[in-house]
């Protein structure tokens, strides 16, 4: 029995004495171990080729210290990843009751490079051999709950950098010196907190911290970003667009509440600015620039379809509008990119991807758009226009544009107020009062102050022919629209307009007498007032706003041109018949109506001392010649009925007489049937195979005489600016005129 027990105690001495020895080799061999394990079995282990310089494990610390390590990229060439020192700490008497804590985990200096080509990374190979081949069958998930705690505390990655790069849209992003630090994670039900801290290569840091409970998957994440260059989002804006240039600095906090179990039902507030932003087309033409701009994020939550932006505010936005000679503008161009792909289709890709959870948010949600900005102030916005696409180029501005709202949301009415300069005095306010979700139902309000006419010459020039020399115009317009009709008002206020002498422009869109039109209806005070109503189906393909303008205000000036003295007539408040007046071609002196109706455009022509005008007797010869071969052959019964009287001697009532001679008069019938050449019997005809030739002498004759006393009537009230008004008896036309007998004014063609 003795004997066994010595053998015993030899053989525990022994073991003790080979555990020991296990010891002090792995306590200064073991690290050895393992460097050459990893690096020999290290394309079994990682489908990479792995380097390591040293490994030191201390027993006596319970630590694991890796210094140099490189995992090379798939040609066995580049690294992937290095860093220059990994230590990890751990607590082994923590292992007896089921814990695994490691105290310190600490990795300095790693460097990490990030490749993209489409959806394919430079790491996807070894996801692809940790990945579990799809014909070997899943083991069954074991959900009894574990009896180990796991915690990681204190981890830190001092001194790391990463660098992606997309080869596809040559992207690149190259961190440096990110900085993490989080003080535990925990796998018991405790709380983890993760800060990070890293510089932006251009310039700008990033600080972020995140809390995360495990138990309950609940996490809050806040993001602060300061001075962040916004130029690297241009690989991806050439995705849509054709940029040139982007440069601006970026400020942003923003704070995530959510749960990871439902990960897109998180909540996002915070707000963000922009500072001296500045896009480009591809052509170096600006597109875009800002001097600060800022929004409010009060609460994004896609859950519930929602979405509050508190204040948006602005100052210094600028933009411009170019169109070149073949018409092709500058916008259009930007927002054409040829490498665009089609949105629809791309949405449709993605989503099929998605999970079914973030489908059901993204897709199924009953709730309507929950969409609010509290408060919107723009500031010192412009825009420029140039068209180059006229025969002279036209080069706007507008300047110092503001914009102000409250409460905008979709469905309940919005009030937005905007004003500016335009061009080098023009003045403009606007607002609107309107559902975004009922654009049937609208109004809108606009007031143009003091605009300078001269500016716009290059699109009323080939227009009108006229190149405008003088004027500025006021506005005031107002549209309501109501289910889909509209109806608007645009009263013009003209002053002082005036074009040049001579038309310049060979075939004009419009031919209308724009020059007369312009002089006669200005007042005395050099004021034109014109009032261009609109109202249709804005619904309807032939609806257009500016065609209707245009075709109100064309027949506003050929009505001008053709009824002028109407025109200056209401002008002047007088009679809207100013232009013209019936009269008895038979009668040689004027009436009193005629003499009227003369007064009345004589002092319109005191007015308008420089218009040229003329008067003309616009005389239905066929009416009138039948009328004085009637009065003719009366005056022959007449004279036959009183032999004592020649038609020289007729006084004042016998002409009277003769006027109210009955043509059924049995006298006179029988006088007729004695005189008429043919056999008729009626008056009318008789009086004109006797008398038409001599009839039309005597009307034409007696049109000399009343122009003759109109001119001297001219003379007596207009002095020498009777010379401007030409007195015109209308002769034999080829087409004969068949209206009413008129005395008519008109203005002299341009």
């Amino acid at each position: 029995m003795k004997k066994v027990i010595k053998t015993l105690k030899i053989i525990l001495v022994a073991l003790l004495a080979v555990v020991a020895l296990a010891l002090l080799l792995v306590a200064y061999k073991g690290g050895d171990f393992a460097k050459n394990y990893i690096e020999e079995n290290d394309v079994d282990l990682l489908g990479r080729e792995v380097a390591v310089r040293n490994v030191d494990i201390s027993l006596l610390h319970s630590a694991v210290t890796i210094d140099s390590v490189a995992v090379k990229e798939q040609n066995n060439q580049d690294n992937f990843l290095k860093f220059d020192t990994l230590f990890v700490d751990i607590d082994l008497l923590d292992l007896l009751s089921n814990k695994v804590n490691l105290e310190h985990i600490h990795l300095v200096g790693a460097d990490v490079a990030v490749l993209q080509r489409d959806s394919v990374f430079n790491f996807s190979d070894i996801i692809a051999h940790f990945s579990t081949p799809d014909t070997v069958a899943s083991p069954e998930t074991d959900t009894t709950p574990s009896k180990w705690e796991v915690g990681l505390y204190d981890i830190q990655l001092r001194r790391c950098s990463a660098f992606y790069n997309d080869l596809k849209l040559k992207s690149e992003f190259d961190l440096k010196n990110i900085n993490i630090l989080i003080p535990g994670i925990y796998f018991s039900g405790k709380s983890t907190d993760v800060g990070l801290n890293l510089n932006f290569p251009n310039g700008g840091k990033l600080h972020a911290q995140m809390r995360y409970d495990i138990a309950s998957s609940d996490f809050q994440i806040d993001a602060n970003i300061t001075d962040f260059d916004i130029s690297c989002v241009k690989p991806y804006m050439r995705q849509g667009v054709r940029v040139g240039k982007v440069s601006g600095l970026l400020d942003t906090k923003a704070t995530m509440k959510g749960n990871f179990n439902h990960i897109m039902q998180f909540v996002l507030s915070g707000n963000s600015a922009l500072r001296n932003v500045l896009v480009t087309d591809d052509k170096d033409r600006l597109v875009l620039s800002a001097k600060r701009t800022s929004a409010e994020l009060v609460r994004l939550c896609l859950a519930d379809n929602e979405i509050h932006l508190g204040v948006i505010d602005g100052e210094g936005i600028a933009s411009q509008f170019l169109i070149d000679k073949d018409g092709n503008d500058n916008i259009t161009y930007f927002s054409t990119s040829p490498e665009a792909v089609d949105r629809r289709e791309r949405r449709d890709s993605i989503a099929e991807t998605l999970p079914d959870s973030v489908k059901t948010v993204r897709e199924g949600s009953d709730k309507p758009l929950n969409f609010k900005v509290d408060k919107v102030t723009m500031r010192n916005m412009s825009m420029h226009m140039t068209d180059e696409s006229l025969a002279e180029t036209f080069n706007y501005d507008v300047t110092n544009f503001c914009v102000d709202a409250e409460n905008i949301t979709l469905d309940k009415s919005n009030d937005v107020s905007v004003s500016g300069r335009l061009g080098r005095t023009g003045t403009m306010t606007a607002r609107w009062k309107g559902n975004l979700n009922d654009l049937a139902n609208q109004n809108i309000m606009a007031t143009l102050t003091n605009v300078d006419l001269t500016e716009f010459t290059p699109y009323f020039h080939p227009i009108f022919a006229y190149r405008i020399t003088g004027g500025n115009m006021s506005m005031v317009s107002q549209n309501v629209i109501e289910n889909n009709n509209i109806r608007g008002t645009n009263q013009l206020s003209v002053m002082n307009c005036t074009v040049e002498k001579d038309k310049t422009f060979e075939n004009p869109e419009f031919n209308v007498p724009l020059k007369t039109a312009l002089y006669v209806v200005k007042d005395k005070n050099g004021k034109i007032g014109i009032d261009l109503p609109v109202s249709g189906n804005i619904n309807s393909p032939e609806f257009s706003y500016k065609k209707i303008i245009v075709k109100t205000l064309m027949n506003f000036l050929v009505k001008v041109g053709q009824s002028p003295f109407k025109s200056m007539a209401k002008v002047f408040g007088t009679s809207d018949s100013a232009d013209e007046m019936e009269f008895d071609p038979t009668m040689a002196s004027l009436s009193v109506e005629t003499y009227d109706q003369l007064n009345k455009v004589i002092d319109m022509l005191r007015q308008k001392p420089e218009l040229k005008a003329n008067l003309v007797q616009k005389i239905n010869y066929e009416k009138a010649v039948a009328s004085m071969s009637l009065m003719q052959l009366k005056t022959d019964y007449f004279l036959k009925q009183h032999p004592d009287k020649t038609v020289e001697t007729l006084e004042i009532i016998d002409r009277d007489d003769i006027a109210k001679l009955n043509e059924k008069d049995s006298s006179f019938v029988a006088y007729v049937v004695a005189v008429s050449a043919t056999g008729d019997k009626k008056p009318s005809k008789v009086a004109a195979n006797l008398h038409a030739a001599s009839a039309r002498q005597e009307i034409n004759a007696l049109a000399e005489k009343r122009s003759a006393a109109i001119r001297e009537y001219l003379n007596q009230q207009l002095g020498g600016q009777a010379a401007n008004v030409g007195v015109l008896v209308q002769g034999d036309e080829p087409e004969k005129y068949e209206g009413k007998t008129l005395l008519k004014f008109d203005l002299e063609a341009e």
